[in-house]
């Protein structure tokens, strides 16, 4: 206590850092909905973990990704078709709200959502008719639990791919009907539905002037 500060009284801020950073916490994370649901929130852009690996999945968590932090197991996602949380009730009676819904309710949202990516691609095609695909399990770029630290990341936002990600593969291809894509098989983000614009970002006079996996010169 210094000579000016009057007995009983602490310094300006002593006991203060610790409230002031729990309030910070709490307006960044969703709390969880319920004692059974403990260390449940959503990815934001200042969540400490956005843009790491799960370490049950090996997906890079993304801004609005579900998921569960525990100190024992660290985060992972909460994604049915990531399998990550599994011992956590994604649906049910005694489920948290907005944990997840009945299969009818779950497929007649993926329905909309490919519905809308549809619409938004005839709308809003990308530069000079690249072809856009949607990446199923068996593509190689999808990262898998066992793909390792080092699988392929989209060069635009630095994510994993995931299966139903929509991409541009091989952006340097001559043209969209080069459907075998011999020439790099770099895959790009194409996917404004799910704000993954990023091809345009990345690439914006639609056109590249070397292959970015070779960095051979492309012709004009």
């Amino acid at each position: 206590m210094n000579a000016n500060q009057r007995p009983g009284t602490a310094r300006r801020g002593e006991g203060d850092t610790q409230a002031f950073e729990e309030g910070r916490a709490a307006g960044q994370y969703s709390q969880p909905t319920s004692a059974s649901a403990e260390g449940i929130t959503i990815t934001t852009g200042n969540s400490p973990w956005l843009g790491m690996r799960c370490l049950t999945c090996n997906q890079t968590f993304r801004r609005g990704d579900r998921v569960r932090v525990s100190h024992e197991h660290g985060t992972q996602h909460l994604d049915l078709g990531l399998h990550c949380a599994r011992d956590v009730p994604h649906a049910g009676p005694e489920a948290p709200e907005g944990a997840g819904a009945a299969a009818p309710a779950v497929t007649a949202v993926a329905e909309d959502r490919r519905g809308f990516a549809a619409g938004l691609l005839h709308e809003w095609p990308p530069l000079n008719d690249a072809m856009v695909v949607t990446l199923v399990e068996s593509n190689w770029q999808v990262t898998k639990p066992n793909s390792g630290p080092a699988s392929p990341v989209c060069p635009g936002c630095g994510h994993t791919f995931r299966t139903g990600d929509a991409v541009i593969i091989c952006p340097c291809a001559e043209t969209p009907a080069d459907v075998d894509y011999r020439i790099c098989q770099l895959a790009v983000h194409r996917d404004p539905a799910a704000g993954l614009a990023c091809w345009d970002d990345w690439c914006p006079s639609g056109r590249l002037k070397r292959c970015p996996r070779t960095h051979e010169k492309l012709p004009e």
